[in-house]
């Protein structure tokens, strides 16, 4: 991801804040030949997510990829959720694997209980679980079924943005997990990715996979967390929803490439980050309460997304089952992935034959929407929303 059009995802950029400072001081540290804030960052993720080996990537698709390599080593099968981004089909792609679909609740965004059973019951190496915009997976529901059959589990806690599930936060819940730096992300580095290792011998076996290290600084990354900064306000979404290039609210699929090492700039911007995480996920929480508030009272109540027990959202994304409303990329208010992946064409041809998306995932993908909740969000923009609730 580069070139002029760095913002361009799925996904608006408006889902954290970046400081001026950090990212001031993000390419003074990129650019010193001194102290490499990789080593700062490693340290940081290893207590904060328990970590005993930490490999640190060039995006988290690339710490996925390294973590399928790792794992799917007898059939090369993996099984993914059938909703959800479309990195997970690059990853799958880049590492060589076949896939098989699992189910989601779309009340909750979990795994669903008996399309997990299903997937293992049809052979996989290992099952990737996933966390939606900050809602908790099961990944303890998950890690029990795919014991019984030996499969790993690899926890995508990509956009986990600080949330937690029975008190433990997301990203600590399985032997592999995997973190990403990028754009739009919790823990925002402007690019990168971590794989989380804690099991001695997975971490054995990873230091053959581990990318070499360079001096690279990653401005390509520093320059998108830039224009995110000058973009999350909720009066420029407008500026972002009005430029094709960047295809807002479609299903974008990018090939990934060979996992690399993370950019010098973009490790401290992601360590600064790091250390503002759960301050930003009280914030975003805060609004998410303003925002179910008002979904409640509208037009909304009946799809309001509800972690499942146990489960305290980092709220990436407010994320509602509105079928009946129409996005409003102005707004920042998003179809965020408007197919399945059983769906995406890029997919297809990793799939084993049978797999489909589920009713759920269908659901999902037809009637999902997600609004900002970032700290710039303001009462004019709440406002805004609650007329859009009532104009269905």
């Amino acid at each position: 991801m580069g070139g002029v059009w760095p913002l361009r995802r799925t996904m608006p950029p408006v889902l954290s804040t970046v400081s001026l400072p950090a990212l001031i001081r993000a390419s003074a540290t990129g650019i010193s030949r001194g102290r490499d804030a990789r080593d700062e960052l490693s340290r940081e993720v290893s207590t904060l997510f328990q970590g005993t080996s930490i490999i640190l990537t060039d995006s988290g698709t690339s710490a996925l990829v390294l973590a399928l390599r790792m794992v799917a080593t007898r059939t090369g099968v993996v099984g993914i959720p059938a909703y959800g981004c479309p990195d997970l089909a690059s990853a799958a792609s880049r590492a060589g694997v076949g896939l098989r679909l699992y189910d989601l609740d779309p009340a909750t965004l979990s795994p669903d209980s008996s399309s997990v059973e299903d997937v293992l019951g049809r052979g996989v190496d290992a099952i990737v679980v996933v966390h939606l915009f900050g809602f908790p997976a099961d990944v303890t529901m998950v890690a029990e079924k795919a014991g019984e059959t030996g499969a790993d589990v690899i926890e995508d806690a990509a956009q986990g943005a600080g949330g937690f599930l029975s008190g433990r936060r997301l990203g600590c819940l399985s032997g592999l997990s995997v973190l990403s730096f990028g754009r739009g992300k919790g823990i925002t580095g402007g690019g990168g990715g971590a794989l989380i290792i804690r099991d001695p011998a997975l971490a054995e076996k990873a230091e053959g996979l581990r990318p070499r290290e360079t001096s690279r600084i990653g401005w390509a990354g520093l320059s998108a967390a830039l224009a995110q900064r000058v973009l999350a306000r909720p009066g420029l979404y407008g500026i972002p929803a009005s430029i094709p290039a960047l295809k807002l609210g479609e299903m974008v699929y990018h090939d990934a490439g060979e996992p690399r090492d993370m950019g010098r700039g973009n490790a401290a911007l992601a360590a600064d980050a790091l250390g503002r995480m759960d301050e930003e996920a009280e914030a975003r929480t805060r609004i998410a309460g303003r925002l179910e508030h008002l979904a409640a009272s509208g037009a909304g109540k009946s799809g309001i997304c509800t972690p499942i027990p146990g489960g305290k959202p980092g709220y990436l994304r407010f994320p509602a089952v509105l079928p009946e409303h129409a996005p409003d990329a102005r707004l920042g208010i998003l179809r965020a992935y408007p197919v399945t992946l059983g769906e995406l064409p890029e997919t297809t041809k990793l799939l084993l034959e049978g797999e489909e998306s589920g009713p759920g995932a269908t659901r999902l993908s037809r009637g999902l929407l997600t609004l900002p909740t970032h700290q710039r969000i303001r009462e004019a923009y709440l406002a805004r929303v609650a007329q859009w609730l009532e104009g269905v």
